[in-house]
């Protein structure tokens, strides 16, 4: 059965816990956060964790000092534990006598990485077969991050196909492509990516990691775009206390991104020519000029831009917009699939040159660029903003303020008045319901409007959806399971996903529960239509197996379902997904 285990993180550091956060997201892990020792123990004897992630350096006592406090206790004594440590190996003479702690991972981690070692944990603690001898039993998220660090890489390359197509002549085909796509750089990419994937076993020698290089510096923020979505990585950096450069090695460049008290305040590469792409045509400028300025962009990332302005040709105000202009475009392109990985090193700061003619990118700014570029989201054309009524945000003039809207948006946005739904506003300003509705959720994602719902029940008594045609067997049996649980939770059973949908909508439900055998493909939707949802209070959701299905529960984590279940369900499966207090 494919339940949901409980990992217990102990970290003081707010970056770590997010970065592990966001490296279990499309796992079935569920994580609980602790940021000191005492609160550790305090978690651990509450909530029997299956594995707990710890951290050497705690703010009240070290991490053996934990797990020697762990091992007194006969039901801790044998919880898995995997510690995390800047000096990586160097600190596992600390743990010798505590069978307890199974590994030792370095800071910086991948993600990849630190989900093989807690899943290679539970397995070690569960005594589970080795397999034939040599062979690697590679679990679903391993599986899954290596198909996604693949694609990562590829994916610039395969865009390009039409493109070489054309030059393909009376070539072989398969080698043609193979030379294309099989580069020297891309093995020695995977080689290394497969090199962390692979999950310790005895007998297996791991090579030991790369020294980071000097451009990186020595910050523990740093990863892999394939595993840590990029404007998370941005979201992550804004906030008050992050000063500093975010490094994002791309394919063809290296693009730098600086932060000043959590706002992004210049963003350059060290390729001029992939900076200046699709760039509002410049003034004519000298070829001695230019090529200096572009050898000096390469050296230091110091923006070509500034050879203009410095020979008079665009004036001080030009300068800004370009700047701006260039930053967006670079951040949009590495965030569209380009960038490989990413390092933080706090305190850098831009030349001084630029000072006076910087921008400041907000990021729901940034945010709302991206929406405007890309597809809307599948079943985008279902928003419910358009049958609720809506009103403005938290904090509206203030959002509104770091928003360039275009015209429809503030066309639309005028129309919010707190009692209109998406379909009256598409009414009033003549615009069409699939317009309407992909700027309402535009305005929705960057929070300057939000669907004023009726007053919410109390999440204990938030009912529970299933769709499951199983009356007899499943349905039956789940309504008298939920219904001994103290507050009663009700139950409902849909029979259809259009059923389904409007009872999202309209019962903000704490759990939804969909047979994915069923209809694997509607499952599946249905689920990424919930998630790209702004308007939605998002309900936590279970897929559900007639039986054992392989890499099937790969495919239901990855869009959005928070566990996969096999039947029978039994009360445990389902007693960490049920709200216990506020959502």
């Amino acid at each position: 059965m494919t339940g949901q285990r409980v990992l217990l993180v102990v970290d003081d550091s707010p970056t770590i816990r997010k970065l592990v956060e966001l490296s279990f997201a499309a796992t079935a892990w569920r994580l609980m956060f602790a940021r000191h020792g005492r609160e550790a123990l305090e978690l651990a004897r509450q909530t029997l964790p299956d594995v707990i992630l710890l951290d050497f350096v705690l703010p009240d006592m070290r991490g053996s000092d934990v797990c020697q406090e762990l091992a007194k206790d006969p039901e801790l004594a044998q919880v898995p534990i995997v510690v995390m440590s800047g000096k990586g190996e160097g600190v596992r003479h600390l743990f010798a006598g505590l069978s307890s702690v199974v590994d030792i991972v370095a800071k910086p981690f991948a993600a990849t990485d630190i989900v093989a070692r807690v899943n290679r944990a539970r397995e070690l603690e569960r005594g589970a077969p080795a397999g034939p001898e040599g062979a690697l039993e590679l679990n679903f998220a391993t599986k899954q991050a290596a198909a996604r660090a693949i694609y990562t890489r590829l994916r610039p390359q395969l865009s390009r196909i039409p493109e070489w197509a054309a030059e393909l002549g009376s070539a072989s085909a398969d080698t043609f492509f193979a030379r294309k796509l099989l580069t020297p750089l891309f093995i020695d990419e995977m080689c290394e990516v497969f090199a962390r994937l692979l999950p310790q076993q005895p007998g297996l020698a791991r090579p030991p990691p790369p020294a980071p290089e000097a451009h990186e510096g020595g910050s523990e923020l740093r990863g892999e775009l394939g595993t840590f979505p990029l404007f998370e990585v941005l979201r992550l950096l804004s906030t008050p206390a992050h000063s500093g450069r975010l490094l994002l090695r791309c394919t063809e460049q290296n693009i730098f991104a600086y932060f000043q008290t959590g706002v992004i305040v210049h963003v350059t590469s060290d390729n001029p020519d992939c900076y200046l792409s699709g760039s509002p045509k410049l003034p004519d400028l000298a070829p001695e000029a230019r090529t200096a300025a572009a050898s000096e962009q390469r050296s230091s990332g110091r923006s070509i831009l500034l050879a203009w302005f410095e020979k008079g040709s665009v004036s001080a105000a030009e300068l800004g917009q370009r700047l701006d202009e260039r930053g967006r475009r670079l951040l949009l392109g590495a965030r569209n699939g380009g960038s490989l990985r990413f390092a933080w090193t706090p305190e850098l700061k831009p030349q001084s040159a630029l000072a006076d003619h910087l921008l400041p990118i907000a990021l729901p700014s940034l945010t709302l660029d991206q929406l405007r570029e890309a597809p809307p989201p599948a079943g985008v054309e279902r928003e419910p903003a358009l049958d609720a009524p809506l009103e403005r945000g938290i904090l509206f003039s203030q959002k509104l303020r770091a928003l360039a809207l275009t015209r429809g948006e503030r066309e639309i946005l005028a129309a919010v008045d707190g009692e209109r739904t998406g379909t009256q506003i598409a009414s009033l300003t003549k615009c069409s319901p699939q317009l309407t509705s992909e700027i309402l959720h535009r305005l929705l994602v960057v929070e300057l409007i939000r669907v004023k719902l009726a007053p919410a029940k109390s999440a204990d008594t938030a009912p529970v959806l299933v769709m499951d045609l199983d009356e007899v067997n499943f349905v039956g049996p789940l309504r008298h399971l939920l219904g001994e649980e103290n507050p009663r939770v009700p139950v409902r059973s849909l029979s259809s996903g259009a059923q389904l949908w409007g009872a999202i909508r309209s019962e903000a439900p704490q759990l939804v529960i969909i047979n994915a055998t069923s209809s694997a493909d509607e499952a599946i939707r249905t689920a990424e239509v919930v998630r790209a949802s702004a308007a939605l209070r998002r309900p936590r959701m279970v897929a559900v197996l007639d039986a054992p299905a392989g890499d099937e529960a790969a495919r239901f984590l990855s869009a959005g379902y928070d566990a996969v279940l096999v039947k029978p369900i039994l009360h445990r499966d389902l007693e960490g997904l049920l709200y216990r207090g506020a959502p």
